[in-house]
């Protein structure tokens, strides 16, 4: 058996894809693209480069958009299932049933993080073992290290590398996603590379 700590967006969650959804439902409410980018780029600015809808929101109030609160609270209730990176569902069942500790470590705001987690239906996988940061996830990772196998799941390859330097003996491997840069962790020895988790009930026995 062996302990899995996961990274969430771009790993499990095709961020990428929700991203795409709110564009197109701020744009049915008259924010161009322009704005839409301008005002994500200036509330990330306050939030450690977490994204956050209502602090996307409100960054839009002064130009003159406010969105209705059925919309708000539509949107809150969504189904993400869809916007899942692959057969998530299939391979978190799979390693839950060889018995190993499934963990999901993500960086981000609080409740948009939980909020992604619940409606992409894949909170029970994890139960109490979910763990959200706003920055520095190698920090959060030394409490969850265990003395058994342990692997580290990520797309993002500079956390991997700060990862890496505190804890050399973790086994890691990286989720291809627009935050990887495989030049930058080819010196971890039997570092793997795959596309998708669906492989990964192969690699972890």
């Amino acid at each position: 058996m062996a302990t899995i700590i996961f990274d969430f967006d771009h790993t499990l969650f095709d961020t990428k894809s929700l991203r795409a959804f709110i564009a197109s439902l701020l744009n049915t409410h008259g924010v161009s693209s322009t704005l839409d980018t301008d005002s994500e780029k200036k509330h990330r600015l306050k939030t450690k480069n977490n994204y956050g809808f209502l602090e996307h929101l409100d960054e839009l109030k002064p130009q003159g958009h406010n969105l209705p609160n059925k919309v708000i609270e539509s949107f809150f209730t969504s189904n993400l299932e869809k916007h899942l990176k692959g057969d998530v569902h299939t391979t978190l069942k799979k390693l839950q049933s060889k018995k190993h500790t499934l963990i999901l470590l993500t960086k981000g705001l609080d409740y948009f993080q939980k909020f992604k987690i619940r409606q992409s239906g894949i909170e029970g996988y994890f139960g109490r073992n979910i763990y959200i940061c706003e920055d520095h996830k190698e920090h959060t990772l030394s409490h969850l290290l265990t003395a058994d196998k342990t692997y580290f799941i990520n797309d993002n390859t500079d956390e991997i590398v700060s990862a890496h330097k505190l804890f050399p003996k973790l086994h890691y491997i990286v989720i291809n996603g627009p935050k990887t840069d495989l030049s930058k962790v080819k010196h971890i020895k039997g570092i793997k590379i795959i596309d998708d988790v669906s492989s990964l009930p192969k690699i972890i026995k």
